[in-house]
């Protein structure tokens, strides 16, 4: 096979899996692409013609989603910048949350290529952002209990019943228990499916070697999120408790984390 039949089998894939759907009354026409977002579904763009202008737009789809992660774009100076150089590297703007642009018909290839690899990069860059955050949640939560005078082991590695090893954050250790806790910047069921699963595997085999009294405690970060009842049920159910973050200063808290010490 030839280079050129390789690229047309490209362009021919490209053209099979995008679909598009019009909306007569609004004149807009959503296309769905083959490359995938921040929740490995197809990203969508928008597009209208106006006489000889062509507008593009994410109908605000992108920052929306990056929100419901935790990785609010307002909130944080240094996010923004990064965005605001992806947005003039593209030739795109960020308007009211949505992202736009605008063309001629001649343009057209060139810019609806640049606004959507403007959408890729956003996408895939706040991706990664999500652990910076998770990291930086963890460094505020190592210095709340520093001034609360717990002092605590970091980065603890311990193997369950499974015999695979799980890492946690931090552990309290005292003569008669000994507390795992986990720094849970965003509680969904990802996290709290993996934070139960590996304190369940690992709590026998502890009990078993310290012979002490084990307990695990999440840490949650709740400030302008809510966190589902149901998953806080979860964590009691599982014999897991629990901090939420905005509650950090409750006495029965702080007694919760200094009891062990």
């Amino acid at each position: 096979m030839e280079i050129d039949d390789l690229l047309e089998s490209y362009y021919t894939w490209l053209k099979n899996n995008t679909e598009i759907v019009h909306d007569k009354d609004s004149g807009w026409h959503a296309i769905s692409t083959p490359f995938t977002g921040i929740f490995n579904d197809m990203i969508e763009i928008y597009i209208k013609i106006e006489n000889e202008k062509i507008l593009l737009s994410d109908d605000g789809n992108t920052t929306d989603n990056l929100d419901s992660i935790g990785v609010n774009l307002s909130r944080s100076s240094s996010r923004r910048k990064i965005l605001d150089a992806i947005l003039l590297n593209f030739g795109v703007k960020l308007e009211k949350g949505e992202i736009r642009c605008e063309c001629n018909i001649n343009d057209f290839p060139k810019r609806k290529h640049l606004f959507l690899q403007a959408l890729i990069e956003i996408n895939d860059m706040f991706m990664l952002s999500v652990q910076r955050i998770a990291s930086v949640f963890k460094e505020d939560v190592e210095k709340y209990l520093d001034e609360i005078d717990v002092v605590v082991t970091k980065d603890l590695k311990f193997t369950g019943i499974s015999g695979i090893d799980f890492n946690f954050d931090f552990v309290v250790a005292g003569k008669r228990q000994e507390k795992i806790l986990r720094a849970v910047n965003y509680l969904n069921k990802t996290t709290l499916t993996t934070f139960l699963y590996a304190w369940g595997d690992v709590a026998p085999v502890r009990k078993k070697i310290s012979k002490k009294d084990i307990s695990a405690i999440a840490i949650i970060n709740n400030e302008n999120r809510p966190i589902k009842p149901e998953y806080l049920e979860a964590l009691r159910i599982k014999d897991a408790d629990y901090i939420l973050w905005t509650e950090r200063s409750h006495e029965d808290n702080i007694h919760k984390l200094k009891e062990a010490a």
